[in-house]
């Protein structure tokens, strides 16, 4: 299968930070960046080379109209030999290359498949801690939310008894006379 170069993927980049890769990870990352600059770097010297070619192959063009015009002329020849020999070189360099640049994206998409694997499993295995984490913390909220029930319902209680009494002293000396005693009780 098929995936989006992942060290250069904003998604992966922005959820899986630095700290929660394993070495494997970590690995296969330098891998997948060694790879990448090794084809950057092949193409833009096959670009260099195909520059050199080309001057050369002018070289070659205004020797040969010095040939035409002075046959005898030894070191035109020698210097036009010379060229031949650099642009088979070249021609030898850029083929090499080529052939390298078949191979990498193979090697890339490989190590790519890998580094996901890896992604994948090292998200499982973090997701199975983080569910073991959760489930020890299911009995202790248990505990909580019955604690939680029990305080809740024991102020609902002590609330009525509050109101039954305020009730009955309104019913003994009246709301005005609760109030004063309400004003010297809190002073």
């Amino acid at each position: 299968m098929k995936y989006p170069i992942l060290i250069l993927d904003e998604v992966w980049l922005s959820r899986f930070p630095k700290d929660e890769k394993n070495n494997k990870i970590l690995f296969l990352e330098n891998e997948l960046k060694s790879k990448i600059k090794e084809e950057a770097k092949i193409i833009d010297t096959n670009k260099k080379l195909k520059l050199i070619k080309n001057k050369f192959l002018k070289e070659i063009i205004e020797l040969s109209d010095k040939i035409q015009t002075n046959p005898h002329d030894k070191r035109l020849v020698l210097k036009m030999d010379a060229y031949r020999k650099k642009i088979s070189q070249i021609n030898d360099e850029i083929s090499k290359n080529e052939d390298e640049l078949y191979e990498i994206p193979n090697k890339i998409q490989k190590i790519n498949s890998e580094l996901m694997d890896e992604t994948i499993n090292l998200c499982y295995n973090l997701m199975g801690k983080i569910q073991n984490e959760m489930n020890e913390l299911e009995p202790e909220i248990e505990i909580l939310n019955q604690k939680l029930n029990f305080l809740i319902e024991k102020r609902r209680l002590l609330f009525e008894k509050s109101k039954k009494i305020l009730n009955l002293t309104n019913a003994l000396i009246g709301p005005e006379a609760n109030d004063l005693f309400d004003k010297n009780y809190n002073a």
